[in-house]
C-alpha cells in the first residue's frame, strides 16, 4: 500500500457563495497542507471529485522515500 486516501466531505455547513468558491477553498487548504509537509518528504496530490452527490476532496499522501526505491 503506497497510497493513503483521505476523504473530506464538503457539508452544507461549509457552503460558500457558490460551489466553485467552496471547491477552490478546499483545494487551497490541500495545497497549504502540502507546503507544511514538504519538509517531511510527503507529497500531497489534490483533486476534487463528485462522490454520491457531494463534493469530496481527495487528499493522497505519497511517501517519496518508497517511490525512490
Amino acid at each position: 500500500i503506497d497510497l493513503d486516501l483521505t476523504l473530506k466531505k464538503v457539508t452544507n455547513d461549509e457552503r460558500s457563495h457558490s460551489d466553485t468558491d467552496n471547491l477552490w477553498q478546499k483545494t487551497l487548504l490541500c495545497h497549504q497542507q502540502y507546503q507544511m509537509n514538504r519538509k517531511q518528504m510527503v507529497e500531497y496530490k489534490c483533486s476534487v471529485d463528485w462522490v454520491e452527490g457531494q463534493n469530496v476532496l481527495k487528499l493522497q499522501e505519497i511517501d517519496q522515500a518508497k517511490n525512490e526505491r
